[in-house]
């Protein structure tokens, strides 16, 4: 029986506790946890799958390779000790800011074991605010609120005060509701985007929401220092606590995390984090994924390799890598990009490879030859 973490939550959609009574031979013994005040918040969570909208193909994909548990994907990420301020190295390990108590058991059925986990991390994504698809939140994003003069009446001002007026009814959010302000001169506008973050701060924000998020996320060269100390999931943690996808800094500096983790090729900083399904899928979208791929199989993750690739070609059927794999497939399997298996793909992924590597090398000998 294997021991896994997870967290307790009051949702219906849960795995629900049951007695330790119950442990049979073909159940695993869970450990539930509670972290935060707020329910089903957590670094593990255990979630039975919703059958009538299973998730696809490629979340899945992306989930499990998310899990360091099924292998570490690039090389081990070494950080220095005491909060990076000691002069031992030791391995990274992501730490979410979570508080825990004693644990309560329960059971599992193996059965549905991996969509149980599957589900697991697409809750604790969707709870912690974590991307997506950050290219997709980018098409939405709203252009900021520019203010509009409605009116001016300096019998409507008032010499010591400016005035607001907005719209205090519960269904409105901080998108929809209506702000106006009245200036000491009687001008009637309304509110730029400024304004609406903080007075819907001041007067309707909820529990735990931060006015002004911290300096590092408006300051590149700040950015760049915590980015160089593998702090990419805590920067999104911290983050996606205080800004939604619609929010122009959310886009900014996830997409600059994820170009720094696709330049130096430390994938593991982000695994078993909730913001790698959304970093890979990043990758897909933006056609960066040989790296990534090479990287596996580096690994001998071949299977992986494979199932990538179907997923890539089918999402990105016109980017030159598919393009590619169709033109080296029909030549030697005659076989068309629609109807490739994962073993297909995998083979014509090496085979490039292999002739890259190749080509590499004899450059350099080539170089040498000269030089000499």
């Amino acid at each position: 029986m294997a021991f896994v973490k997870f967290c307790q939550t009051n949702s219906a959609t849960l795995f629900k506790v049951q007695s330790l009574t119950q442990i049979t031979s073909h159940a695993n013994v869970v450990c539930f946890r509670k972290y935060h005040n707020k329910p089903g918040i957590g670094d593990l969570l255990g979630a039975s799958p919703n059958r009538t909208q299973p998730l696809p193909k490629s979340t899945k994909l992306f989930y499990r390779l998310g899990r360091s548990e099924n292998g570490r994907i690039g090389p081990e990420v070494l950080v220095r000790s005491d909060g990076g301020t000691g002069d031992e190295l030791q391995p990274f390990q992501y730490e979410p800011d979570i508080k825990r108590r004693f644990p309560m058991y329960g059971l599992v059925n193996t059965l549905n074991y991996d969509e149980m986990m599957d589900s697991k991390d697409e809750y604790v994504r969707a709870r912690r605010n974590a991307a997506s698809n950050i290219d997709e939140a980018k098409k939405r994003l709203r252009a900021p609120e520019k203010s509009r003069v409605l009116d001016v009446d300096p019998r409507c001002g008032n010499r010591r005060y400016d005035f607001v007026f907005t719209d205090v009814s519960k269904s409105k959010n901080d998108d929809t509701r209506l702000i106006f302000m009245r200036e000491k001169d009687g001008t009637l506008r309304t509110a730029d985007q400024d304004e609406r973050d903080r007075i819907n701060w001041k007067y309707f924000g909820k529990k735990g929401h931060v006015k002004w998020i911290q300096s590092v996320f408006s300051d590149m060269d700040e950015l760049k220092i915590a980015l160089g100390q593998f702090a990419h999931p805590y920067l999104l943690d911290e983050l996606c606590k205080v800004r939604s996808e619609k929010d122009a800094t959310y886009i900014k500096v996830h997409i600059e995390v994820y170009r720094d983790v696709e330049k130096r090729k430390c994938y593991s900083v982000l695994q078993d984090t909730p913001h790698f399904r959304g970093f890979v899928q990043w990758l897909v979208n933006n056609d960066k994924v040989e790296g990534f791929l090479q990287t596996l199989l580096e690994a001998d993750r071949g299977n992986d390799v494979g199932e990538f690739l179907s997923v890539y070609v089918n999402e990105r059927p016109s980017s030159d890598l598919a393009k590619k794999l169709s033109v080296a497939l029909e030549k030697t399997t005659k076989k068309k990009l629609k109807n490739a298996t994962d073993s297909d793909l995998l083979e014509v992924f090496q085979n490039q490879n292999s002739k890259k590597g190749k080509g590499a090398r004899s450059k350099v000998t080539e170089k040498s030859k000269t030089r000499q």
